[in-house]
């Protein structure tokens, strides 16, 4: 792990931000993420698949073993999603806002 991944973990720590991993339930994160999304494309400058294309994609994750939610909190706001998939004993990062 590089030293500036260490140094965000250990500051994340001090700063009472928590990650959470969900399993189960995953599509009540829907509007959050999309929302989230939407922020980071404009400040990113990227553009956006429809809205429903998102939603088939969190909709289609109970059928897809080994996908979870990455959920980063400070207090009750959430701060940032990823959604990874792993297949093979590698772990994919297909969306994060």
């Amino acid at each position: 792990m590089m030293k500036d991944g260490r140094y965000s973990i250990n500051l994340a720590g001090r700063k009472e931000i928590v990650v959470e991993i969900v399993t189960e339930g995953s599509e009540n994160y829907f509007d959050t993420f999309y929302q989230l999304m939407i922020e980071t494309a404009k400040r990113d400058k990227f553009h956006l698949h429809q809205k429903e294309y998102y939603k088939h994609v969190f909709q289609s994750l109970p059928n897809i073993k080994n996908s979870y939610l990455s959920i980063a909190r400070y207090g009750q706001k959430v701060l940032a999603i990823n959604l990874i998939i792993v297949y093979g004993g590698i772990a994919t990062y297909v969306f994060g806002a």
